[in-house]
């Protein structure tokens, strides 16, 4: 994965929004949502959005990116409610805003964050560790930890965060470590694929060449090897890939080799994917390489490699989740944006507008149009994170909190409708949240566009 701080713009452009629902906002008197009048009651309320039962990563990049805008004047602030946070019940709150100090106070917020990691609450450990790889950390500095705590750390919920930490943060410098550690079977059966991943992100081009060699059930880098050869798209694997999988490799290998085949393949993997699909169905048995709980990996593999029978297939899965929901099925839409397959955009407008589809599959196709470039998508994730809504069941607020996530993502303009934590049975708080951003659009006219980060909670859209 490359190495990309969240919040990073990597690609900007100036796109112009179509009219839309937006255009009737003044004439109804919808208002955004209202702010404190001062700069520093502003910055408290930002602040205080991150006390939350979960860790909102989206909203702890806005969070620091407003921070970071004040720069030296934000100093005294963060460090007074950082330490008012000593207090709160939820030991998680002050490690997100330390997280947010990282921005101005680099050097205090990693030593208090260095003594979280060390620190005997495991939970809280690995999150400190996640957030040093996510906020910002000073390089040398977070490499100096990760390899001191490897050598001592006991708590493999913690070596695991503090790995995948590293290549979220892009430390090359960390890869010959985790390299070596494979190679002496120094890494724990339980944190391998940590590792592999880890030295996937991290490794250079160097070493993305030479591990076409490890393409080997019997090489201690055979899941790096199989995410190198995703993340560089290197053709020449896509036969050594094709044979791991008529061999049939552990998990999670196994979805990675999928994965790897259907960005690097050409003929030869279709041919291999699609014989896969038909022994299963010559046996009668379901597919065993799976996305959530019910969608076949190796269709969607087909769909990213113009495969028009998978499309049918995955066209038809989605449909069909206006009775049947779950979490694999809805995120699928975006995939089709994220993978530019063709004809796309028409296909992910009709989901959009589709009524009778679950909300959080039109969120989904809202932000492939994002990634499409599509105007239309910004549209029409304000709109739906501003519809009614009667009850927040789980997979609803999963849709609510994706369609802010992709506002902010994909908008770059600094002065955009503020992050909100949204939090079970406050639907109105996402409905207020829209109509901003509604209002807003009408009157900005034009925004930034700005290509988000790698997603590295869904590994289907990493690479």
């Amino acid at each position: 994965m490359p190495a990309v701080a969240i919040g990073q713009v990597v690609g900007v452009a100036v796109l112009s929004l179509c009219a839309g629902p937006a255009a009737t906002l003044a004439a109804q008197g919808e208002a955004p949502v209202e702010t404190p009048k001062t700069g520093r009651e502003v910055l408290v309320q930002r602040l205080r959005q991150l006390d939350l039962p979960y860790t909102d990563w989206p909203l702890l990049a806005f969070v620091r990116e407003k921070i970071a805008a004040d720069g030296a004047a934000a100093q005294p602030l963060i460090a007074v409610e950082t330490e008012m946070a000593r207090t709160s019940p939820d030991a998680r709150y002050r490690v997100r805003l330390l997280g947010v100090q990282l921005a101005v106070e680099p050097d205090t917020a990693m030593r208090e964050l260095q003594l979280v990691v060390t620190g005997r609450d495991e939970a809280l450990a690995a999150l400190a560790a996640r957030v040093l790889g996510r906020c910002g950390a000073p390089p040398a500095k977070f490499e100096a930890l990760v390899r001191d705590r490897l050598a001592l750390e006991s708590r493999s919920s913690v070596r695991g965060a503090l790995v995948l930490a590293a290549g979220e943060a892009g430390v090359t410098a960390l890869a010959p470590m985790l390299r070596l550690m494979l190679e002496k079977g120094a890494v724990p059966p339980a944190e391998v694929a940590w590792t592999w991943t880890a030295l996937a992100q991290t490794a250079d081009a160097e070493m993305a060449s030479a591990a076409r060699a490890w393409l080997s059930q019997q090489s201690p880098f055979l899941g790096t090897a199989v995410l190198l050869a995703r993340r560089f798209r290197d053709p020449e694997a896509e036969r050594p890939l094709v044979r791991m999988l008529e061999a049939g490799p552990p998990p999670p290998v196994a979805i990675w080799v999928v994965q790897s085949l259907g960005a690097v393949g050409g003929d030869a993997a279709r041919r291999g994917l699609r014989a896969a699909i038909d022994a299963d169905r010559k046996a009668h048995r379901d597919g065993d390489v799976v996305v959530g709980t019910s969608i076949d990996g190796r269709q969607l593999a087909l769909l990213r490699l113009g495969d028009r029978d998978a499309r049918a297939w995955v066209e038809g899965y989605v449909a069909r989740s206006v009775t049947l929901l779950d979490a694999g099925v809805a995120r699928v839409p975006e995939l089709f944006g994220r993978w530019r397959v063709d004809g796309a955009a028409a296909t992910l407008r009709e989901w959009v507008r589709k009524g009778e589809l679950p909300l959080l599959v039109r969120a989904s196709a809202a932000r492939g149009l994002c990634w499409l470039g599509e105007p239309y998508g910004i549209e029409a994730a304000a709109d739906l994170l501003g519809e009614k809504v009667d009850a927040l069941a789980p997979e609803v607020l999963e849709a609510l909190r994706l369609l802010q996530w992709t506002l902010h993502d994909f908008v770059a303009d600094p002065d955009r409708p503020d992050c909100r934590g949204l939090v079970p049975g406050d639907s109105k708080k996402a409905a207020d949240i829209g109509k901003a951003w509604r209002l807003w659009l009408q009157q900005k006219g034009r925004v930034r566009w700005r290509i988000p980060a790698e997603d590295t909670e869904n590994p289907w859209l990493w690479y």
